[in-house]
């Protein structure tokens, strides 16, 4: 009779030491450095929001499918690192009100719950209604049943219950909805991963001063991407002539349509000899006009091209899904391009090759007059722009 209880015991116990020995990796990488957010890590049960999942996989530092739609993950429960890394980022602390946007399984809500000390100071939504209800179950099953989740677009956010000092986003977004400015008291903070120029890996933390924002720290995450009203930009594009690619334009002229064909059409040349790291590329992208990111659909190929319209040239630098500089750049046309290429990735190496942590984002009201200080570029989007420069070297 004592057999059951027994089990139950020692499946406690060792989703208590998996847990620990997570939170211990994550504090040893340096992902985790703040006292509150380990030991929400360590109380919170990861486990049991995945209940169908074997222990040792609900606490590997891997992200688990949740919902599957025509092959793809529209939901999952998000990895550890990137969970951590974005906890650290909101600097949340007691008494602070939250609002989460993509509940999903709840384990994140719950986490902001510890960390701020109250479920009645966490808001979380999320578009898919049987999500949120199943979430409101594991949360109360974990003790968390005051949290308050709600079923509904995240994109509008949750005004019945702001304002907030933080909002996090736990799905990716290509814009910035006006209804979290409206919504983030002055001073708070919006953490989350902002596709910019179709990188999808830039996740600012953002304070807000009146209008703007400005991103205190950017760290690399990568999450699902929101649906709703959020989910289909103006700056998405497809050409007949590279049916499988989809090319990301941010820009405030047209799409080069025309242009690109013509280019694309020419017969490509691999030119193995400038190497590439993702930082160059990211560099690249965001300080100049005529750059744009594309990718196909299955994200086997991902790359930035810089383009010449006056000889009608591109050089486009490519990468396999492990990362940035392989297996190489391509040029289509003349060297105008290839050349300019070089030359922006000379201004890198003499900037000292800077990463994430030079990188600087604001956001401003869509089409608001802005003084750019040099080396600025502005990235037009929908109803809020972005701001883009790197900081010099001192």
């Amino acid at each position: 009779m004592r057999e059951p209880y027994r089990t139950v015991e020692h499946e406690a116990a060792q989703a208590e030491r998996l847990r620990h020995a997570l939170v211990a990796q994550l504090e040893r990488q340096g992902t985790i450095r703040s006292p509150r957010i380990a030991a929400a890590m360590r109380a919170v049960p990861r486990h049991a929001f995945v209940p169908a999942l074997p222990l040792t996989a609900a606490y590997r530092d891997e992200v688990v499918p949740v919902k599957i739609s025509d092959r793809e993950p529209t939901s999952t429960l998000s990895q550890p690192t990137a969970i951590a890394t974005m906890l650290e980022q909101l600097q949340l602390a007691p008494g602070l009100r939250v609002l989460e946007v993509g509940t999903g399984t709840g384990y994140n809500a719950a986490l902001l719950s510890v960390v701020a000390g109250s479920d009645d100071l966490v808001t979380t939504i999320d578009l898919d209604a049987d999500l949120a209800e199943r979430a409101r179950g594991h949360l109360a099953a974990c003790g968390h049943a005051g949290l308050r989740v709600l079923a509904g677009d995240g994109f509008f956010g949750a005004p019945a219950r702001a304002p907030f000092d933080r909002i996090e986003l736990s799905v990716a977004t290509r814009v910035l909805s006006p209804y979290w400015l409206a919504q983030l008291a002055d001073g708070g903070l919006l953490v989350g991963p902002l596709h910019v120029k179709g990188l999808p890996f830039l996740t600012p933390a953002f304070r807000k001063h009146g209008e703007r924002l400005v991103a205190e720290s950017i760290r690399a995450c990568t999450f699902v991407l929101m649906r709703g009203a959020a989910a289909s930009p103006p700056a998405t594009f497809r050409l007949p002539v590279r049916p499988e690619l989809r090319f990301v334009w941010e820009s405030s002229d047209e799409f080069p349509a025309g242009l690109l064909t013509r280019i694309l059409k020419k017969e490509g040349r691999p030119r193995g000899d400038i190497p590439v790291a993702w930082a160059a590329a990211t560099y690249v992208l965001l300080t100049r006009d005529d750059t744009f990111y594309a990718e196909t659909d299955d994200h086997q190929y991902r790359g930035i091209a810089l383009f010449d319209r006056d000889t009608e040239s591109l050089a486009s630098v490519i990468s396999a899904s492990d990362g940035w500089g392989s297996p190489g750049v391509i040029t289509y046309g003349g060297d105008t391009a290839y050349d300019r290429l070089g030359a922006a990735l000379d201004a890198w190496t003499h900037a000292g090759r800077p990463g994430l942590d030079a990188l600087r984002l604001t956001a401003v009201p869509s089409g608001a007059p802005v003084a750019l200080a040099d080396g600025a570029h502005r990235i037009p989007k929908p109803h809020v722009d972005i701001i883009a420069a790197y900081a010099t070297r001192p």
